[in-house]
């Protein structure tokens, strides 16, 4: 999805992706995955390089959603999930990963503080979180 936002708000795309023409955007997905082991306590305990081969191989043979051989949608992720909420979820914790966020102006620290205040109840009486599509 970070590709597909790249794309759609800087006209950018990543030369070894599905959005070129690639076969598969395994390249793209293992610099992702690179960045993020940089990131103390971004992924959890038991990640190694046997666990990103395993997660890379699982990319790189399903066909569903999260193929890496096909551009993934937003509908697709909130109804695999089951929640509205994922794909913004996914477009943070790229943010964090990359250090940029996926639209120019954008920035998730705000809603993060949001977010987290709800689920630990401690937002304001009266205040509520809602979402606006973009799309």
């Amino acid at each position: 999805m970070r590709q597909a936002d790249i794309y759609k708000f800087y006209s950018r795309r990543d030369p070894s992706s599905v959005y070129t023409g690639a076969s598969s955007s395994i390249v793209p997905f293992r610099e992702y995955l690179r960045l993020a082991a940089q990131i103390p306590g971004y992924l959890p305990d038991w990640w190694n390089a046997e666990k990103q081969k395993e997660c890379e191989d699982f990319g790189e043979s399903n066909e569903n959603w999260s193929s890496l051989k096909r551009k993934a949608s937003k509908e697709e992720i909130i109804k695999h999930y089951g929640d509205e909420e994922m794909p913004m979820q996914m477009r943070m914790f790229a943010e964090k990963i990359y250090g940029t966020p996926p639209a120019p102006g954008a920035n998730s620290s705000s809603m993060i503080r949001m977010l987290s205040m709800r689920e630990e109840g401690e937002l304001p009486e009266g205040a509520h979180i809602s979402r606006l599509s973009l799309s």
